[in-house]
């Protein structure tokens, strides 16, 4: 069920309010009407507070709609808000502990950048990997510890994992169809949707790509 519902994912919005020209709840709820898949609390400026506040109103936008929630990072909130998981980076707790906490009903997803990190995520027990920088972005600031990984490293992870792959970063209606070929079953976003004058006309284009390419 849980690995069927991942599968089925084509846009995954990740919350950033300080990158949006609107608020998060407005953003959410114009994504919800449009059909977004996934939504990701991030928000990486606010308190643990403001987070689980926003959370809770999030959740009762998405209501009983088929989408999944999850929290990035606070393993805390996602439980005090019954999210349907979490998204961990690589200073985060581990995914073995992460499950400990959530139980196996709950997503965990984990970043990864190289075919080594993701082949460990399997190992540890991940739902899936968020895959990424895949381009440059204006979301992230890259260093050069930190480049964008490109396509090729993401067909080469697709080849070596049996793990659903979500890519993240740079991705654009133009370059999205590319993304999926590659070996993504879904991608997500911050900019190209919190930053967009037509969420919903967005979205749908987004899917409808997405779709016809997996």
């Amino acid at each position: 069920m849980k690995n069927e519902r991942i599968n089925n994912w084509k846009l995954y919005l990740v919350t950033e309010e300080i990158l949006s020209i609107e608020s998060t709840e407005d953003i959410v709820r114009k994504a919800v009407d449009a059909g977004i898949d996934v939504i990701q609390l991030r928000e990486k400026n606010k308190t643990k507070k403001e987070k689980y506040k926003l959370g809770l109103k999030i959740k009762k936008i998405i209501g009983n709609k088929n989408i999944s929630f999850l929290v990035n990072d606070d393993i805390d909130i996602a439980l005090a808000l019954n999210a349907d998981g979490v998204h961990l980076g690589n200073n985060d707790l581990p995914v073995k502990v992460a499950r400990k906490l959530l139980g196996n009903k709950k997503i965990i997803g984990k970043s990864t950048h190289s075919l080594q990190q993701s082949i460990k995520a399997e190992k540890d027990g991940a739902d899936y990997i968020g895959y990424g920088s895949v381009f440059d972005t204006s979301s992230k600031k890259l260093d050069d510890k930190r480049k964008s990984l490109g396509l090729e490293l993401l067909e080469e992870i697709k080849n070596n994992i049996n793990l659903p792959i979500v890519a993240i970063g740079g991705i654009k209606l133009e370059n999205v169809k590319k993304v999926i070929e590659a070996g993504a079953i879904s991608v997500a976003v911050i900019s190209a949707i919190t930053q967009s004058k037509n969420i919903g006309k967005k979205i749908i284009r987004f899917n409808k790509i997405i779709k016809n390419n997996k």
